[in-house]
């Protein structure tokens, strides 16, 4: 009997010191205590920050000629289709639809219009070319069959360069095209701020830049969206600070030419 009373008190003995050396284990310490702390504070005072993500602005500009500049005195030389596609495309051409010179009016096509069934420009379409002035805007369609090199297909295809006559030397803004842009943006914050881009249309202002460097004849040729803001550009442009270096041609004469704020939506 006492054997057993021994054994127990002994066996008691042993769960009473382990319980107690565990709860010491687990009870952080004063240096546990202080980082943890420490760690706290460090996070209740750099609460970390999101980057905010960058978004293109939903209000988009550019400035130049309508459609791809065509220097007048390349214009002049044209005889062929190639002259404005390449002799590389204009070599898969194996027979020809129709090709036509059409005018435009901003994008519109006009009644001025010759059309041949060869790659060739004919004698017509050539002196009317010759004839466009400066900032004519042009468009050369062709209908055509074509045959790949490499795969040896054929299909039908056609090809529509649209072209605006430039002068030899184009109008340059003196303090740079960027400088003349951000002098839009800056000035309309009231739309920049608020619109969305599903608001906006392409809007397009055209305006003269003269001999003496100095603008003139400004007219919205298509709308934004936003009549607001167009009004409000057209009077930016008007009032445009700084000058222009005029336009010369082939004789280093100074000429007019019309350029294009194109703004909004950047389409056609």
């Amino acid at each position: 009997m006492k054997k057993r009373i021994l054994l127990f008190s002994i066996f008691l003995v042993i769960v009473l010191v382990a319980a107690f050396a565990f709860n010491d284990m687990t009870k952080p310490t004063a240096d546990q205590q202080e980082l943890a702390s420490t760690e706290v504070s460090v996070s209740e005072a750099q609460p970390s920050e999101k980057v905010p993500e960058k978004k293109d602005p939903v209000i988009q500009f550019d400035l130049g000629p309508r459609f791809k500049g065509i220097k007048k005195s390349e214009l002049n030389k044209a005889t062929s289709f190639a002259d404005f596609i390449g002799q590389k495309h204009a070599n898969r051409i194996i027979k020809y639809k129709s090709l036509s010179v059409i005018e435009l009016d901003d994008d519109k096509q006009t009644d001025r219009k010759i059309t041949t069934n060869s790659g060739e420009l004919t004698q017509a379409q050539r002196e009317h070319l010759q004839a466009a002035g400066l900032s004519t805007n042009v468009l050369i369609w062709a209908e055509y069959t074509e045959k790949w090199e490499e795969s040896g297909l054929v299909e039908d295809s056609y090809w529509t360069p649209h072209l605006t006559v430039v002068p030899e030397k184009q109008a340059v803004y003196v303090v740079g095209e960027k400088a003349f842009i951000d002098y839009l943006e800056e000035n309309i914050p009231e739309f920049r701020n608020f619109l969305r881009k599903e608001q906006l249309q392409p809007g397009r202002i055209y305006f003269t830049v003269g001999k003496e460097g100095t603008i003139t004849q400004v007219e919205l040729q298509a709308t934004s969206g936003i009549p607001e803001m167009d009004e409000k550009l057209v009077k930016l442009v008007h009032e445009a600070p700084g000058k222009w270096t005029p336009a010369e041609n082939v004789k280093g004469e100074k000429v007019a030419q019309v350029l294009v704020v194109f703004f909004g939506s950047l389409g056609c």
